[in-house]
C-alpha cells in the first residue's frame, strides 16, 4: 500500500529565540519518512542574505554543522542530541530516532539575525 503523508507548514525563524530552534509541533518517530522543503530569504546580519540552501562563502567556526554552508536551514530529532541534519532547500530522510522535530539556521551568531524561512514538512502517517 502506498504511504500517506501530512503536511505540517511552519516559520523557522533565523534569530536567536528559543537557542536559534523552532519547534516544528511534529514528534516524529524511528523509521518515519520525513520529506522537508525550505523557501523564503532571511539576513545573518552584516548585510548578508541566504537561502535555505545557505552560503559557502561565509566563514564561521561557530555553526553547529561546520562543514556545512554559514545560513543554511537544520534540523534536529529531540533536544538532547547533536545528531544534527543538514534540509537545505529541500531533503527527504527517514527519522533515526524518536522525538520532536526542530528547525534551525546553521549559523554561530544568530543574534543579529533576521526575517523567516518558509517550511513544508511532509511526514508519512503511521499505520498505527
Amino acid at each position: 500500500s502506498t504511504p500517506t503523508f501530512f503536511t505540517i507548514k511552519v516559520g523557522v525563524r533565523a534569530d536567536a529565540a528559543n537557542n536559534g530552534w523552532t519547534n516544528s509541533g511534529l514528534v516524529v518517530r524511528k523509521g518515519q519518512r520525513l520529506r522537508i522543503s525550505a523557501s523564503g530569504r532571511v539576513s545573518l546580519g552584516r548585510g548578508r542574505f541566504s537561502q535555505p540552501g545557505g552560503l559557502n562563502t561565509i566563514q564561521d567556526n561557530d555553526k553547529l554543522m561546520r562543514n556545512e554552508a554559514t545560513g543554511a536551514l537544520i534540523a534536529v530529532i529531540g533536544d538532547d542530541n547533536d545528531d544534527f541534519i543538514l534540509i537545505g532547500p529541500r531533503r527527504e530522510f527517514v527519522a533515526q530516532r524518536d522525538g520532536v522535530l526542530f528547525l534551525g539556521v546553521n549559523e554561530g551568531d544568530l543574534a543579529d539575525n533576521t526575517g523567516s524561512y518558509d517550511i513544508v514538512i511532509e511526514a508519512e502517517a503511521s499505520g498505527r
